[in-house]
Parts: C-alpha cells; structure tokens; sequence
C-alpha cells in the first residue's frame, strides 16, 4: 500500500494569533508586547499543513468564513501545499488567541465563528466519492465543531464501509461534551493527550481510563503525555512508551497535531504501530522547538525511525491462535489488494496457517485468483516432484488446493540444471512483482528462509551451504538422517524489501533464535535480526517460543 493511501483532514481551520509573554498578565495594567505572530490554526489545519510537509499531502476539508483573514488564510493553504475543499460561509473566520510563557507553555481562547458550518452531511458529500480502500480520514477539532456530532456516527459507518481508516483527535472542549463512547467501535485510531482522557473516560490511572474506553468499543489508543512521550495500547496487548525525544522547549502549540501528522506518516508507509509512534514523537519533538508549524522531512523521519525501529511482538496462548492471527492477516491484505504477492514458508510452523487458508477459500471467503506467490527456498537437487521438496510442500498443503492460478506461482527447481540461473529467475520475478507479505519462519539457529548464520544482510537469492545443524534438524524426513548440503534461498535484502513482513514462532526449540533476533543486534551470527531493520516487521510467537 506504500504510496497509495490519500489522506483527509476533517475538521477546523482558523487564523492564531500567538503572543510570547515574558511575565503574568496583570488587569488593569497595560505592557508592552513583541509583534504578533499571525499563522495558520485548528487541529485539522495544523495536521494537513504538517502532513503536507511530511510528503503525505492531506486534503483539508474544512469550513472558511468571511472577513478580513480570509484571504490570508488561502494564501497560507498555498504556500503550504495543502490542498483543500472548503465549505464558505457569510460568518467571520474562527480566531484563537495563544499566550506563550518562557517554558513554552500556553493559554489559549478561542471563537469558533464559520466552524458551525460544518456538519456531517456536508463533510459526507464532499467526502465519501472521492475514498478509496485503504485511504486514511483524519478527524481534527471535532469538539470544535458544534453542528458536527448529529449523523457523524452514520458518516463514520460510510467510511468503514469503503475500507478506509478512522484516525480521531480528541483535542480540548470548550463545550464540556466530551463523550465519544457510541463512536469508539468506527474509530481506528484514537490520539489523546493525557488532560483529556480524565474527561472521556472514567478511571484513576491512565490504564483505568485507557480499559474503559476498550469496553466501550476502542481498539487503538495513542495517548500523548507532554514531555514524557507518549504510549500505545491495543486491545488485548500490553501498553508500551516511547520516550520523548523534545529538546529546547520554544513552543509545544501544535505539538499535539504534529504527533498525529508523524503517526499517520508511519501508516501512510505502512509502518508498524511501534515506529508510527516513534515518528509521532520525533515530528512532535522537532516541532516544539520553534515557533510555527514547522516539520522535518520526510527522510529526516525515516532515517531516525530506521536508526530506533522497534520489532513488535505479539505473544498468543497456543499455535493455533497464531495460525489464526496469521490467517486473518493474509486474508485483510487480500481483501484490500486482491492481486497481492506473499512469499511463502515451508516447516511444521505454517502448516496450521496454510489449512486455515484453504478452509477459508472452500468456505467462499477467499480468492487466491489474482494473487501472486513466490517460494523463499528449495534444496537443490529436488524435483518439484519429489515428497521431501518445498515446491511439493507448497503444492500440497495450500497452493494446489485453493483457486491459485499456475501463472502466478512462483517456486524455486530444485532439479535445474543450472542452480545459479534459477536463483537469478526467481529474483527478477520477485523485483518484477514485488511481495506484499513476506511470511517467515524462523530456524534453530536464527536464519530466515535458509539464509544461514553469516549471511549478508545485502544478499538477493541465491546458492547456499547449510550448516550441519540444520542438516539434522531438517533430515528427518531423509533416509540418511540429512537434509541435502546446498539449497537455493531468497535473500536477506530481498526480503527486506518487502512492503510488509509477519515472522511466525513456535515451540521451544525456537526460544533461543528468538532471544537472539530481539536483541537488535547486528551480528551477522543471527539472520533473524535482520528484521529490526525493517520499519514494518511483526513476529507472532507462541508462548513456547518466547
């Protein structure tokens, strides 16, 4: 999905007035201030205009009102890129009033004039054509917007309905309102700082209130929490914080919308939720630092998330539950994508995933038709014919049992002539079509598909030794006790290439292959650790793997 998601800002646009304060405001005195800094306001604005200069270009859909700030408002929407459809109106514009103390704290009053013109039949008209699966709807300031609430629950579902993501900004309300409860089931992905949880859900700690709103129907929540950082929970995993990486405060205005605009990056490029928030942080982190909505780049964000990207790790009760993680996973990018390309392992660990899918295609709910598969290795000498070959595992167990077209298969032969020359063909054909899911196993010894401990992390597919080790692992099947001394093997870097990659674990023989893929090293002794290099990586364990 790289590069295909659009984006929509939905919610409010104003004009702030931001004013540096040096000491306490005091009635009936008058002091002396600094020139007054005019710029762009409202949590939707501030979200596409950052976006905008993320690379994520965001469609601002918004109301614009009628007076002498309107023309400065469309010439700052341009000057910063961001396209926008806007809902006119006869009403003045909304104005936000923010004072700035030295410890770039702030105070804010606000009038929010034209953002009554906004209700949901009107974001639902300009908005429902134009999305597509898989694009992403952002909703800023919407306790901003008094006429908003009527029908939004009908608009949320219509959302839903053309597989697009929900993200939603709680932000502050003036109105006291605050309950969200009948949305949480149509919201993707909630952000709040942590203020404004203690008034949308009830609790005495920030897990207490995090729990409620999961029984309420939440699946994702985001919570910022000023300069500590911020922490991710999902429903049914542990939270988990990302440490702030602010330096010199100047001005944390904004900071909250630069999260969202840096998290949202992450899914735009189909990170993981861990390296979304870390992207959430670091944009937050720049931001504060000036006054004015300012961002870093694009690869200054990807280069310090790649530098800090954390492997996520889900940990299920048995092998079946993570078979059937894994199942429903290929089956949500199929449902997206139709046409995807998945790489596919071999080993015991799948079997169970490979049964689910083909259950799920005699069931109707799955067509395999349009999609591509590539095999991630093959012992040379084997015929596809041959019982102990992963062509005839591949065969077997999934591809010749669901309605996968011949033209779209993509396995290694072990028996030709010319290995090397296999291996070359196979790699066009992956660079070609590219992989959309790379599923893995993970061997005794760390290596992934057979790239074996000492491999580079640059390697493409290729002619492999085994290890001895894994000879014997592997040779049960094999009347010498051995499996065969060389074999074919995607590599490393080909598998880092991957738009997205799901590790499967299981048993205990696996527990210390495991360890040694999470400890972020980069020793080439461990395959697996390659992975930590990758900003979209998952591994589904069972208990007995970790």
């Amino acid at each position: 999905m790289v590069g295909k998601r659009q984006v929509f800002s939905v919610g409010d646009l104003g004009v702030d007035i931001l004013q540096e304060i040096s000491h306490s405001v005091e009635f009936g005195e008058e002091h002396s201030l600094k020139e007054l800094d005019f710029s762009i306001g409202g949590n939707a604005a501030n979200f596409a205009v950052i976006g905008s200069k993320l690379g994520i270009n965001p469609v601002l859909l918004a109301a614009i009102g009628k007076d002498f700030s309107t023309k400065f408002l469309k010439k700052e929407l341009a000057k910063a890129k961001v396209p926008s459809k806007l809902i006119k109106s006869g009403k003045p514009n909304a104005f936000s009033i923010i004072l700035v103390n030295k410890r770039g704290e702030r105070s804010i009053q606000s009038v929010k004039n034209c953002l009554s013109e906004i209700t949901s039949s009107r974001v639902a008209k300009a908005l429902l054509s134009k999305l597509k699966a898989g694009d992403i709807v952002f909703f800023g300031g919407f306790y901003h917007l008094q006429k908003f609430r009527p029908g939004f629950g009908r608009l949320l579902v219509q959302i839903k309905k053309r597989k697009a993501l929900v993200c939603f900004d709680t932000c502050f309300d003036t109105y006291n309102v605050w309950n969200i409860s009948e949305f949480l089931p149509l919201i993707d992905f909630l952000f709040v700082n942590d203020i404004e949880l203690k008034h949308i859900a009830k609790g005495n700690t920030m897990a207490k209130r995090v729990d409620f709103l999961f029984r309420k129907g939440a699946t994702c929540v985001a919570v910022k929490q000023s300069s500590t950082g911020s922490t991710l929970f999902v429903n049914g995993l542990k939270p988990k914080t990302f440490s702030s990486v602010a330096g010199k405060v100047v001005d944390t205005t904004g900071a909250g919308d630069a999260f969202n605009a840096g998290f949202v990056f992450g899914l735009v490029n189909d990170w993981s939720l861990f390296n979304c928030m870390i992207a959430g942080n670091f944009v937050a982190g720049q931001k504060i630092k000036v006054h004015g909505l300012a961002a870093p780049s694009a690869s200054a964000v990807k280069k310090f998330v790649a530098k800090r990207a954390s492997l996520p790790v889900i940990v299920t009760k048995s092998h079946e539950e993570m078979s059937r993680e894994a199942a429903q996973a290929v089956l949500d990018i199929l449902s997206s994508k139709p046409n995807a390309s998945f790489a596919l392992p071999t080993g015991s660990t799948p079997k169970r995933l490979y049964s689910l899918l083909t259950n799920a295609y005699k069931n109707g709910k799955a067509d395999f038709s349009r999609a591509s598969f590539f095999s991630l290795d093959e012992y040379v000498g084997l015929s596809p014919e041959d019982k102990n070959s992963f062509s005839f595992f591949l065969m077997s167990r999934f591809l010749g049992k669901v309605n996968a077209r011949k033209k779209n298969i993509h396995l290694l032969n072990g028996s030709a002539k010319k290995p090397g020359l296999e291996c070359g063909k196979h790699e066009k054909a992956i660079q070609r079509k590219g992989i959309d899911l790379c599923l893995l196993g993970i061997g005794q010894n760390g290596h992934i598909a057979f790239n074996e401990p000492g491999s580079s992390f640059t390697s493409r597919t290729r002619v492999i030794k085994l290890k001895q080790s894994t000879r014997k692992v592997n040779g049960v099947s094999f009347k010498s006790g051995l499996a065969p001394e060389r074999a074919m093997t995607v590599g490393i870097k080909t598998i880092l290439e991957s738009d997205a990659i799901l590790m499967l674990a299981s048993g205990k023989q696996k527990k210390n292959a495991v360890s040694c893929m999470l400890k972020k090293t980069k020793s080439l002794n461990c395959p697996a650790a390659s992975l930590q290099r990758h900003l979209n990586a998952l591994v589904l364990a069972d208990k007995a793997a970790v």
